[in-house]
């Protein structure tokens, strides 16, 4: 029947699809071509809708004529070729995936909000900032048709990705390897070498090792280009700090005497990164010590990311070598795990750790479906992790804990799992906080860093409709904040400017209490105000910033501290080294221009594609036992939403844990019917097609 059913495929092709279907992709690549190329920047200051049309072509032309034929043609063969297969899908599947299209389209049609774009390092040519004219409504009907130009290209494109691989599967190919009498015919002479002479990644410390060491090596010349150090602004005021300077808060400036430490910044972070320092200047250079540090964080980067590739490559069955070999290959070659490793601050300090984290909880997920034994061991290594995890990155312990309630609402074993949830929160958000701090004489985190959205939004109310507030508002209001100097001071692109000027310290628990409860009062009467005033939350979730990280050695601080405490006094402060301008900077100017690793490192692949697409294929397949998967993911975004301001290190969990997020669909329990269950895998992508 399978044998048949292949025999009948180019057959349906033609009868179906003939001169009709090649009109129409002729019209649509050529429609497509102009609404797509173009950037919006070269349209948006037009006026009326022909001079829209004739700027959109205009930029078609710039592209040159060869270039503007090959995306043509392009263009037209995905159509072509694509229309047949959407075809070929069922109605539920082509319906959730046009959706799914149309939302991946809107991340790259709409804009965010960039601090900067002339950076000649870090300016991206494919988006523009700031707000598009939709006032216009020739420029709304150009975007409109742009978005679902966009929406119908990503659906052709997954149209013709799942028909080659049900049409390998009914041919007798199992879609996620290569059968043993087609493995030679198939596999490329390379893979058949490189699995001769290079062992596969498996899930065993002989494997992991290897392949760490291996992926280290090879990101050695990245740690040189970005050398010899980078040093956040937030790490310079906790070395600052750390060294012996006298404490103050840096949100409200004021003097905190009577302590060693503050916890604005993770103390955990803090003591690691001053006792390197204290290490390199008992070698003779302080900046030795910093870059032992980040030989050590590139390593432990390495162990985590390879360790996810492997828990990957045993919990999915059957994946072929070629995949294998493309996973590394990533890791290896596209820069984003690399470049972030090279920059010392928290997330970067925090993201191996919170992938470690995630890899024990999807291996929590896979033996609760398993219906296999969880031991107190592997509960305690769980729990250990979401501590380490929680003490060098505040709001991790509401990712981890999140995540684990949601597995304690809808799986069963809760004793073990309500431990996993309730120990790690207990001890980083009371026990050392409330006890081990005080004790250490290091001061708490000041109270408006919980306040920093409210103060945002309230801020932007205050400057659009503060003749509408009445006295009682107004009082309450400023109980809490300096109206004046927080009008003053405020910014569209960050909530600190508000909250460090305007923020009294002298408010009172009572008061601030007060302040949240008008603050939701009024999301209500103002919900435009407030969507204004955090327009800068977007950004993660469109086409825009990459993970690629380069310079300055340091920045921010310099000359802050007391007690003649300096930080790499050899270096200027926001200047880069002899490498970054040489090396790093135009490396990382090529990456974020030129394909694939423009888009391999964008940041929105990994907050919004990946896991969309991968929530889409769950669906699609009816596989509801793996949402549980997602609720680290889950937890991330919603963490996401409520950040003061937008730096892309805030999403690094999610590029950490891609791996994990992309095998999500073809997860299966390890039960007697495992084997008949990886069968059925591009049945249940394709589920069933409609009657010829």
């Amino acid at each position: 029947m399978e044998q048949t059913a292949a025999n009948e495929h180019p057959r349906r092709d033609s009868k179906g699809f003939g001169l009709l279907g090649i009109v129409i992709s002729l019209l649509m690549a050529t429609l497509v071509l102009i609404f797509v190329v173009p950037g919006l920047g070269e349209v948006e200051q037009a006026v009326g809708l022909h001079a829209i049309l004739n700027n959109a072509i205009n930029g078609v032309a710039s592209a040159g004529a060869l270039a503007s034929f090959a995306a043509w043609l392009v263009f037209f063969m995905l159509y072509w070729k694509g229309s047949q297969a959407i075809s070929r899908r069922s109605l539920r599947e082509s319906c959730i995936f046009t959706v799914v299209a149309l939302l991946l389209s809107a991340t790259v049609c709409f804009t965010g909000t960039w601090a900067t774009l002339d950076g000649e390092h870090t300016g991206f040519p494919w988006y523009s900032s700031g707000t598009y004219p939709f006032d216009r409504p020739s420029f709304s009907f150009f975007f409109v048709i742009r978005l679902i130009a966009v929406g119908s290209l990503l659906l052709m494109a997954w149209a013709l990705i799942t028909d080659a691989l049900e049409h390998r599967r009914s041919n007798g190919i199992n879609a996620l390897q290569y059968s043993n009498e087609n493995q030679e015919s198939k596999a490329s002479g390379f893979i058949k070498t490189l699995k001769r002479y290079v062992p596969s990644l498996r899930l065993n410390a002989r494997s992991v090792a290897i392949y760490t060491v291996l992926v280290t090596i090879c990101w050695l010349p990245i740690l040189y280009i970005n050398g010899p150090v980078i040093v956040n602004i937030d790490t310079v005021l906790q070395l600052i700090q750390g060294k012996g300077s006298r404490i103050w808060d840096p949100m409200t400036m004021q003097w905190l005497d009577g302590y060693v430490l503050q916890d604005h910044h993770p103390v955990f972070d803090t003591l690691i990164y001053v006792g390197f320092d204290r290490l390199g200047l008992l070698l003779g250079h302080e900046v030795v010590g910093l870059q032992i540090l980040i030989v050590l964080q590139a390593i432990i980067t390495a162990f985590a990311v390879v360790l996810s590739l492997a828990w990957c490559f045993s919990r999915v069955k059957n994946i072929p070598a070629l995949v294998q070999v493309c996973g590394v290959a990533f890791v290896i070659l596209v820069p984003t795990f690399s470049t972030v490793s090279t920059v010392i601050v928290k997330d970067s300090t925090w993201a191996p750790l919170f992938l470690l984290w995630a890899i024990a909880f999807a291996e929590f997920i896979y033996r609760k479906q398993s219906e296999k034994p969880v031991s107190w061991k592997f509960i305690t290594l769980f729990v250990v992790l979401a501590i380490f995890a929680g003490l060098s990155k505040k709001p991790s312990i509401y990712i981890t804990t999140g995540a684990t309630f949601i597995v304690l609402i809808f799986m069963s074993g809760r004793l073990k799992t309500l431990v996993a949830t309730l120990v790690p929160a207990g001890i980083c958000l009371v026990l050392i906080p409330g006890l081990l701090f005080p004790a250490l004489h290091i001061a708490p985190g000041g109270p408006q860093e919980s306040l920093s959205m409210p103060i945002q939004q309230v801020t932007k109310v205050l400057i659009d409709h503060q003749d509408q507030l009445s006295r009682k508002d107004l009082h309450t209001i400023s109980k809490v904040l300096d109206i004046k100097e927080a009008k003053k001071n405020w910014n569209p692109l960050s909530a600190d400017f508000a909250k460090h000027y305007g923020y009294k310290p002298s408010s009172s628990k009572v008061d601030r209490s007060a302040f949240n409860k008008l603050w939701v009062a009024l999301a209500f009467r103002y919900p435009g105000s407030y969507i204004n005033a955090i327009s800068y939350v977007r950004n993660p979730f469109v086409l825009g910033e990459t993970y690629y990280q380069t310079g300055p050695v340091k920045c921010g601080w310099d000359g802050a501290g007391t007690n003649n405490v300096k930080v790499l006094p050899e270096f200027k402060t926001c200047t880069l080294s002899k490498q970054q301008e040489h090396l790093g900077k135009p490396f990382v100017n090529v990456m974020n221009r030129i394909p694939p690793f423009s888009l391999l490192g964008a940041e929105v692949l990994y907050v919004v594609w990946v896991p969309l697409l991968a929530l889409a294929l769950v669906v699609v397949r009816k596989r509801w036992k793996s949402l549980m998967y997602f609720a680290p993911v889950l937890m991330q975004v919603l963490v996401q939403v409520m950040v003061p301001a937008y730096q892309n290190r805030y999403t690094l969990g999610l590029l950490f844990t891609v791996f994990l997020t992309m095998a999500i669909p073809f997860l299966c329990s390890d039960q007697s019917t495992e084997t008949t269950e990886m069968a059925k895998d591009m049945e249940d992508i394709g589920e069933s097609r409609p009657d010829q």
